[in-house]
């Protein structure tokens, strides 16, 4: 069945609907001594915008946040900072009074170190032999290759069987045509004539059969060498052939690859792990050096969480957080995942600012759901226009709002309530529309569709009068 079937199918199943609704209406008229009728309830083709939203809620979140502590445990012997406080990269927070952990740190430092530098040398050794590997691989790829190709070439027209095959088999057909026409021959001069119930003609006859017989399948073997594969055996040689020519191309860049030493990608994973380790030994033999807390960055102290001459461990000592570019951290329901990505505008209403929209932008779409209170739910971050940072940053973190995801719209739109829309096929829809008095159903191509109203793209206009179903009369 075609498209054009099935949306027929779709226009005829429509009217009948529609047709058995008013068969039941005035069966209904006739046997109710009521003469009040229903009436077609109707709308008017309107030009205005369209959203799709996806609503949820949010909360003010640093737009970064780190937390400190010292690598080792000890005493703490002072504490620079405190809440609220604005520090700048580089300043001092905290220092300890005892550094005897330090020590410990740094052997384990140093020990990181060398097996890093242990992983990357033998990456280097692995080298050969996994170049060696990928050679072969290679040589089989080009062979499978090559397999694919000589049998497209040998089932093609005129490929099918070497000159002698050929040659064989027609000596053959020729010998069994000969056979045919001489039992041919011999039918019709001895046998054709004699009664029906002969024995002579019908040995005659048989023969002849079994010589058309002979000479047919002869023929028919010439048909196959000479005839090309059907489309279904072409499509399965051409794709045996462009699988390989992949595999063989997979080959030859890993060959690429390794031929010249370790893989690239995985050098440069080896390397950044010496470097990192390396890192933290520097880092290490400062934290023994001096044993201070030093702010990594600029911003607010958040927390401070022990006082001079606490025994601390490694445990979170002083949080800073950047404020300058508040984010918003926003949840939605699951059903409306479709409806969030990145770049998306974004609407939102603080619970503590009522009267004020601000606008901002999808910055971060969580691709794993958080499940809260045993509910599965979206979360993301939103990225406020600089045009609120003043008025929001002046918010405590954590408070709340309210928020819309605009995931689609659209603007001076031919909008019809939804109810007008029939569903004719998969992506097939149509309207009645009234004419004259009339109900006429016209295909329509669909847009933005929302609960209340859907976009026309194609086959109506505004003020036209649109049918939204029957007005029941009690």
């Amino acid at each position: 069945m075609n498209k054009n079937q099935k949306i027929w199918i779709g226009i005829i199943a429509i009217l009948v609907l529609v047709a058995a609704s008013w068969g039941l209406i005035n069966f209904a008229n006739n046997s109710d001594p009521v003469e009040e009728t229903p009436e077609i309830q109707t709308a008017t083709v309107r030009q205005g915008d369209l959203e799709i939203i996806a609503s949820g809620v949010g909360t003010i979140v640093p737009a970064a946040e780190i937390d400190l502590g010292f690598s080792s445990g000890g005493i703490i012997g002072e504490i620079f900072v405190r809440v609220g406080d604005q520090v700048e990269k580089g300043d001092l927070l905290a220092k300890l009074s005892d550094l005897s952990k330090l020590e410990a740190d740094l052997a384990t430092a140093e020990l990181e170190v060398i097996i890093a530098d242990q992983d990357l040398e033998e990456l280097y050794a692995n080298a050969e032999i996994n170049a060696a590997i990928a050679q072969v691989a290679l040589a089989d790829a080009d062979l499978a290759l090559q397999d694919g190709i000589y049998t497209n070439q040998v089932n093609q027209a005129g490929f099918r069987a070497d000159d002698t095959e050929y040659a064989a088999l027609y000596a053959n057909y020729l010998i069994a045509q000969k056979n045919y026409d001489d039992a041919k021959t011999r039918y019709e001069r001895n046998g054709a004539s004699l009664a029906e119930d002969s024995i002579v003609r019908a040995n005659l006859f048989v023969a002849l059969e079994e010589a058309e017989d002979q000479r047919d399948a002869y023929s028919i073997q010439l048909h196959w060498f000479d005839a090309s594969p059907s489309d279904i055996d072409q499509a399965i040689l051409d794709a045996d052939v462009a699988y390989a020519t992949a595999v063989l191309a997979d080959a030859e860049k890993e060959w690429e690859i390794l031929k010249d030493g370790p893989n690239p990608y995985d050098l440069i994973l080896a390397e950044a792990n010496v470097a990192d380790k390396k890192a933290k030994l520097a880092l290490a033999e400062q934290d023994l050096a001096d044993a201070t807390l030093i702010a990594p960055m600029s911003g607010t102290v958040l927390s401070v969480n022990a006082e001079i001459g606490e025994l601390i461990g490694t445990s979170t000592l002083v949080t800073i957080a950047n404020l300058d570019q508040p984010l918003l951290q926003i949840y939605l329901d699951e059903s409306d995942f479709d409806k969030f990505n990145l770049d998306l505008p974004v609407e939102v209403i603080f619970d503590a600012l009522p009267d004020e929209i601000f606008t901002g932008i999808v910055d971060l779409v969580n691709p794993v759901l958080l499940t809260t209170g045993g509910v599965p739910t979206v979360t993301g971050l939103v990225k406020l226009d600089e045009s609120a940072y003043e008025v929001v940053q002046k918010l405590p973190i954590g408070s709340n709002a309210s928020v819309d995801v605009i995931s689609a719209r659209t603007e001076n739109a031919i909008l019809v309530p939804v109810e007008a829309i029939r569903k004719i096929s998969e992506d097939e829809y149509a309207v009645f529309v009234m004419e004259d008095g009339e109900t006429k159903l016209k295909i329509v191509e669909v847009g933005l569709i929302d609960i209340t109203y859907a976009e026309i793209l194609s086959g109506i206009k505004v003020g036209d009068i649109v049918t939204t179903g029957i007005l029941e009369i009690e």
